[in-house]
C-alpha cells in the first residue's frame, strides 16, 4: 500500500479475543478508487441491529483487485459471526468493475445484486454492486443521508457526517452528487 497517511483505520467497537462482538451481524459498504493516488477506496462496516458504523478504512494506494483480496476478504472473514456473514455492497462503476470481478472470484460472499428493469418494466439481468447511473446512486446516497441526519443511522465518524451534509445535487450535473 503506497498510501502513507495516518489514521486510515478507525474502529468504534472493542474487540473480544481479537474479534468484533459475535452477537451481531454486519454490513460492509465500499466505494472503490483507482488505487493510483487520485481518490480513496473506502470500506465502512455497520452493526446491523444498532444501525451504527463500527469500522472504516481508506486508502488511495491499492489497486481495486488488491483492495478486494487483501482488505475486503480478510475483513469479511473477521466480521463473520455465528449470527451471520456480512452483507457486501459497492459502487459497480469504473474501478468497481475489476473490484467486483475479484470479489466474485474469491468465493461465496453475500453481495448486493441490483436488478434493473427494462423499458417495458420487465426484470433484466442481475448485476453485482450498485449502479452509478440512472439516479440510483443519488437515491441511495439521499436515503443514507436522510437516515444519518434523521438519527436512524449513527456514525461516530465526523468525516462521514460532514461529507453527507455537504453534497449537492444540481440539475445540470445530472443525478450524481458531487462534493
Amino acid at each position: 500500500d503506497s498510501d502513507v497517511r495516518e489514521r486510515r483505520v478507525k474502529m468504534w467497537i472493542e474487540l473480544v479475543d481479537s474479534k468484533p462482538p459475535q452477537n451481531a451481524t454486519y454490513t460492509m459498504g465500499c466505494d472503490i478508487g483507482t488505487g493510483t493516488g487520485a481518490s480513496d477506496s473506502t470500506v465502512s462496516i455497520c452493526d446491523d441491529a444498532q444501525r451504527r458504523k463500527v469500522f472504516e478504512f481508506k486508502t488511495h494506494g491499492i489497486l481495486p483487485e488488491e483492495f478486494a483480496e487483501h482488505v475486503i476478504a480478510p475483513l469479511y472473514r473477521l466480521f463473520s459471526t455465528p449470527k451471520g456473514v456480512p452483507f457486501l455492497s459497492w459502487d459497480q462503476g469504473g474501478p468497481g468493475i475489476p473490484f467486483g470481478a475479484k470479489i466474485l472470484s474469491l468465493g461465496s460472499m453475500q453481495v448486493y445484486y441490483y436488478r434493473a428493469r427494462d423499458k417495458r418494466g420487465a426484470k433484466a439481468e442481475k448485476r453485482p454492486g450498485l449502479p452509478a447511473g440512472g439516479g440510483i446512486k443519488a437515491m441511495a446516497f439521499e436515503r443514507f443521508r436522510s437516515a444519518l441526519l434523521g438519527g436512524y443511522y449513527i456514525t461516530p465518524s465526523a468525516e462521514t457526517y460532514d461529507q453527507a451534509t455537504e453534497y449537492v445535487y444540481p440539475a445540470e450535473r445530472g443525478a450524481a452528487p458531487y462534493h
